[in-house]
């Protein structure tokens, strides 16, 4: 079919059809559209984008959004799907072309530039582009793809350029069973929570499955499914021995001297000096720290014998003993104290 220029004109609504829309749901918005077309009614001035077909109706290029949101209307709310045509007679305004190749077509209705009635397209919905693309032209590369959906780089260099990594991991998803770009789906629409799959993944999973391709075209060649399962159930992470934490520095002789003075404990004191070399014996502080593991460990028993009220009992008398002990002891010391006598001048 020669490709004739546009035309602008009013046709009916009926005749015309979509097909294969990227979009996602979500990316559709379909309730806002419906409440704009509600209140603003079918603008005029934005007309749809239609390519006509030999048996008299459209596919629907660009508009797919406003015509989901009248079709909702028209089976839905009649009286305001009248309204919403009023302003052209009810019909709808259109930009048609004639003659469009399949790949043209495809270009215009996955079109995503941002307008009044356009929304930019998703993550998922720019892969269902991009698969659009691929079955109707496999030929394309990965450039020129990215060229005809406007992906470019944003960073770096290559600002600008198309964005050919993207639209490569893509393509190799497209090119995977449906099971597995099901699971991206997931990735995509409902968010990372939902699937340990990620799009890191991609680039090995073409490679088993490809490698295999010849004898297990559905997918369920042993290194691919092996690929596969590790990677919806991966290995737990080892803990890294990348430690980026604070490191305690090396204690000197006064650092420690310091410490030691300030802490309360005497078995701490002994070890921070002799750990620097300022004094005590290892020998005799490995004893005493035994020593105190093992009064600790017996007076546990003690407790759980006694339970804890009685233990509190003895602690309280052990303690009131050990303090009339020490009172005695301080008055023999000083009844037992030599005299010294003043010297008269």
């Amino acid at each position: 079919m020669a490709k004739t220029p546009s035309v602008t004109k009013l046709v009916d609504f009926e005749s015309l059809f979509r097909a294969d829309n990227v979009r996602t749901d979500a990316c559709t918005r379909l309730p806002d559209i419906v409440a704009s077309l509600k209140l603003n009614g079918f603008k005029p001035n934005h007309p749809l984008v239609l390519s006509a077909k030999p048996d008299g109706r459209y596919l629907v290029l660009c508009g797919n959004r406003r015509t989901q949101g009248l079709e909702f209307l028209r089976d839905n709310e009649p009286e305001n799907f009248k309204a919403a045509l009023a302003p052209s007679g009810g019909k709808v305004p259109a930009v048609i072309h004639t003659g469009l190749t399949a790949e043209e077509e495809i270009v215009l209705r996955i079109d995503h530039g941002p307008s009044e009635d356009r929304v930019p397209l998703d993550e998922w919905s720019q892969f269902l582009a991009i698969k659009q693309l691929l079955r109707a032209y496999p030929g394309d590369s990965q450039a020129k793809i990215a060229e005809k959906l406007g992906i470019v780089n944003t960073k770096g260099k290559k600002r600008g350029e198309p964005n050919r990594s993207f639209v490569q991991g893509r393509v190799n998803l497209a090119r995977l069973p449906e099971f597995v770009q099901e699971e991206y789906r997931k990735l995509c629409v409902i968010g990372a929570d939902a699937t340990p799959v990620r799009w890191t993944d991609v680039k090995g999973l073409y490679a088993s499955y490809n490698k295999e391709f010849a004898h297990f075209p559905d997918g369920d060649g042993p290194e691919f499914r092996t690929a596969w399962d590790k990677v919806l159930h991966p290995a737990p992470e080892e803990p890294s021995t990348d430690d980026d934490s604070p490191k305690p520095e090396s204690l000197s002789p006064d650092a420690a001297k310091a410490r030691a003075q300030n802490s309360g404990s005497r078995l701490i004191k002994r070890v921070l000096l002799s750990a620097t070399g300022q004094g005590g014996d290892w020998a005799v502080i490995d004893a005493q720290i035994l020593k105190a593991e093992t009064d600790s460990e017996i007076l546990g028993m003690i407790a759980e014998l006694l339970g804890v009220d009685e233990f509190a009992n003895l602690v309280n008398r052990a303690r009131d003993n050990r303090v009339a002990i020490e009172a005695a002891q301080a008055e023999a010391n000083k009844a037992s104290a030599p005299v010294v006598a003043e010297s008269v001048g």
